[in-house]
């Protein structure tokens, strides 16, 4: 790819991660500025000590304060914005390309041919600021090429001019050393990005974890309704910026929904959606408040539910709705929860999740701002968390359990109650492993670890729990509270990379990466029992002439075969017995582990018998 086409793919593709990045360059960037136009006044200090003429002097001094008063105004006056628009950064952009032009013009107005003070001053100036600049700008790919590309350029074009063999060796240092910062400024700006892009997902996900909390206690702590739909949708607002949210409720009769919250739309907006009427083919929000289901228009002007309200989304700029049932935790709908885009959108899973999650904390708001304290705690807990509850007695006996336990084991509550939960346990766990939980338990009143428990199924799964304890004021035990949450998932995705991580996909076997665990294990083993150990390297003659004519399939099934039979060889072996003593570290190449050798002799045995197994005919697909 050339540099225009690279230069343009960077002008075209502003991700808003890489905007977020270009705001923090120029904003802070008066530092720049300065140190940029005292080395300008220095360098003119210090040629106007030369042969050159000083009016020359003073005309680029002033072309070059121009430039930097110029950048420094535009950086102060867009430095108190909180989003600068992509037309500024652009021209902000061009202003570090026009001050790489303003510099590039010393090498043309500057340079003295002949007199070698003069050239070393200029040289070692335009050097350094080049170097300053590819610090500065390797998080902006295109500006950096933008601000080298007339300086350096300028500089090859004096000195090639200058004709002598000094002078082009340096010109050919010039452009190889725009190459050398080229290079590693496009690798610094890869990993800026990347890095920006792992940070602002971690920031994202705490703040919508914080905002959670905050919801959540504004519900527990009986906020009004109107100020907890406010921070619900200003806090989703504020994850991303081009989108607007609004909250609908339905009204005594579940005819007509009115709007409760919509933060960032005008009065003018709101009066107008007064009084929706509720139905399957009136926009969004209708249709999802009658359906009871998700509706989701991604073009509001081409969607024929939004027929009727296209004047609408035109005067407010509404190209995209997504729009959520609210419901109790009955299944009874009481409003929408909607998401508006000014451009037409596609929502992914992600953005389901977010406006699932949402709109399930409105309903929460909703219900308990409906019910008395007693109610809304009990509701909160029971009907809308993801985690499975098991309230036990003194005893140890169920008394209660939330739908969540029912959905994870399969149980229905009248099946549980009245139990002791022993009839949840696998036999993945000894005796001691329970014995030690009651213990502690019965010592502190809290335990929490990974517990492998069974459906009723019979399904084995991982959970994490939680138990407290609830005492009354002489401190016997009244309840015992567990929470559990599925990792079921997480444990087969931990063992997956595990074993991509140390085992031979193709073959089964130990990878390299094993055999070295296990051949530095063995080897201290070794030393311990005093024993020898043996240590076979195996490799496949004329491996290539059979991928080339049977191809890597054929080859790949040869492999697989040969694996098994030394596998079979030193499973038949009486001196080794452990699968792992057999490793695959690439391509033909197959080592065996032979360790704490009581008989020497053995060795040549097993051998020999390798040697045997592996030169049997091998049937790969009608081939031999």
């Amino acid at each position: 790819m050339s540099f225009v086409h690279e230069i343009h793919k960077e002008l075209s593709d502003f991700s808003p991660v890489k905007e977020e990045i270009m705001v923090r360059l120029y904003q802070n960037s008066t530092t720049t500025h300065i140190t940029g136009f005292l080395i300008a006044l220095l360098l003119a200090g210090a040629l106007i000590k030369t042969s050159l003429p000083a009016p020359r002097v003073y005309f680029w001094l002033a072309i070059m304060g121009a430039t930097y008063i110029g950048r420094f105004t535009l950086t102060y006056w867009y430095a108190k914005k909180k989003s600068p628009s992509l037309l500024w950064l652009n021209r902000y952009r061009l202003s570090s390309i026009i001050t790489g032009f303003a510099w590039g013009a010393s090498a043309i107005l500057l340079f003295q041919p002949g007199d070698l003070t003069n050239q070393s001053i200029i040289l070692f100036a335009l050097t350094g600021i080049c170097a300053g600049g590819a610090i500065s700008y390797s998080s902006d790919y295109s500006v950096l090429i933008g601000f080298l590309l007339p300086v350096l350029f300028s500089m090859f074009i004096q000195l090639m001019i200058e004709g002598s063999r000094a002078s082009v060796i340096m010109a050919i240092m010039i452009m190889l050393f725009l190459f050398f910062i080229v290079i590693h400024a496009r690798r610094a700006n890869k990993n800026f990005i990347t890095n920006i892009e792992l940070a602002k997902t971690a920031l994202i996900r705490e703040y919508r974890e914080k905002a959670y909390r905050r919801i959540m206690e504004m519900i527990a702590n009986s906020n009004p309704i109107d100020m907890i739909f406010n921070e619900i949708i200003l806090s989703l607002e504020k994850q991303d910026l081009k989108m607007r949210g609004s909250i609908l409720l339905l009204d005594t009769e579940g005819k007509s929904l009115n709007c409760a919250s919509a933060p960032s739309f005008p009065a003018a907006y709101i009066k107008k959606i007064g009084n929706l009427k509720v139905g399957p083919n009136i926009g969004s929000c209708g249709a999802a408040a009658f359906t009871g289901k998700r509706r989701v228009t991604n073009d509001t002007l081409t969607d024929p539910n939004w027929v009727n309200f296209k004047q609408l989304a035109v005067e407010f700029n509404l190209r995209s709705c997504w729009s959520e049932p609210i419901k109790d935790s009955t299944g009874k709908v009481l409003g929408t929860f909607a998401i508006y885009y000014d451009v037409p959108t596609t929502p992914v899973e992600k953005d389901f999740q977010i406006i699932a999650q949402n709109a399930s904390l409105a309903g929460i708001a909703i219900e308990l701002a409906r019910n008395s304290k007693e109610q809304r705690l009990a509701s909160l807990f029971y009907q809308n968390t993801n985690e499975s509850m098991m309230i036990a007695d003194s005893r140890n006996i169920i008394v209660g359990v939330n739908p969540a336990f029912t959905v994870n084991t399969g149980y229905e509550s009248h099946e549980v109650i009245g139990k002791s939960p022993d009839f949840l346990k696998s036999k993945h766990h000894k005796k001691s492993f329970y014995s030690e939980m009651q213990k502690k338990l019965n010592n502190t009143g809290k335990w929490q670890g990974e517990v492998w428990n069974s459906r009723k199924n019979g399904e084995v799964y991982a959970q994490w729990i939680r138990v407290n304890t609830i005492y009354d004021k002489n401190r016997n035990v009244i309840n015992r509270v567990s929470l559990a949450t599925d990792i079921t998932e997480k444990k087969e995705a931990e063992d997956l990379i595990w074993k991509h991580a140390n085992y031979d996909e193709l073959t089964g076997l130990p990878n390299r990466r094993m055999f070295n665990d296990r051949f530095q294990q063995e080897i201290k083993k070794t030393k311990r029992a005093k024993l020898p150990l043996a240590l076979l390297f195996i490799d496949l003659d004329e491996f290539k002439e059979v991928n080339d004519a049977l191809g890597h399939a054929g080859g790949d099934l040869l492999l697989a075969e040969t694996a098994a039979r030394l596998t079979s060889c030193i499973r038949e072996s009486d001196t080794v017995s452990q699968f792992n003593s057999l490793a695959r570290l690439g391509g033909d190449e197959f080592t065996v582990i032979l360790s704490e050798l009581k008989d020497i002799d053995c060795v040549e045995r097993i051998t020999q018998t390798i040697l045997e197994k592996i030169s049997e005919p091998y049937q790969v697909n009608d081939e031999v």
